[in-house]
């Protein structure tokens, strides 16, 4: 069993901005120590301290917690095989596509989102994880899947016609455009003398 919990995303967004700026004001006094002892406040903790990536926090003189800052890996791959099997285990955590136009509705065009319907608030998981085992046979050189899982967590993808006119633009080949062009001219005059 695992010893220690992950915070819930409010503490941990708010412990985040914190470190942040301990981390700025030291680099910015590196002689200062009491700056680097400073206790510093947090809804439902009286105080905070950090050494390093540590944080105590402390609510009342009985009741205290160390918190480690930990990254989370962007993508873990573990393989493993044998003369029979194999298996693959990979996992990216998070993926967020941006728009890089300028004056968009939607500066993220993709990216992870929680769900509204749950009502916890929970540590992230990751974003696709993908786990295949495989095996093979001495007497047969057919393949045969044990296990194949693939989990895609909930996401949103918000796209302004913006961008999906720049990526037609892209897209669209040049000597195309004109013939096109011109084909609808000459229909036109052809048309136009036909009436006349």
């Amino acid at each position: 069993r695992n010893r220690f919990k992950p915070l819930s995303r409010s503490v941990n967004a708010f412990l985040e901005e914190l470190y942040t700026t301990h981390v700025e004001q030291c680099e910015m006094n590196p002689d200062n120590k009491e700056l680097q002892k400073k206790k510093k406040q947090m809804e439902g903790f009286r105080e905070v301290s950090f050494d390093g990536e540590t944080a105590e926090l402390v609510h009342s003189k009985t009741h205290r917690k160390i918190a480690q800052r930990q990254a989370l890996d962007g993508l873990w791959i573990e393989y493993a095989w044998s003369a029979s099997d194999s298996a693959i285990h990979i996992r990216i955590n998070h993926v967020q596509i941006d728009n890089q136009l300028d004056y968009t509705i939607f500066p993220v065009m993709l990216h992870s989102s929680i769900t509204k319907g749950t009502g916890f608030d929970y540590v992230e998981k990751s974003f696709i994880e993908l786990s295949i085992y495989q095996s093979k046979t001495a007497q047969s050189n057919i393949m045969q899947f044990k296990y194949f899982k693939m989990l895609i967590q909930e996401f949103a993808v918000q796209i302004d016609q913006g961008l999906i006119v720049a990526i037609l633009n892209f897209l669209k080949p040049e000597n195309v455009c004109f013939s096109c062009f011109m084909f609808i001219h000459i229909d036109c005059w052809c048309c136009i003398n036909l009436l006349q």
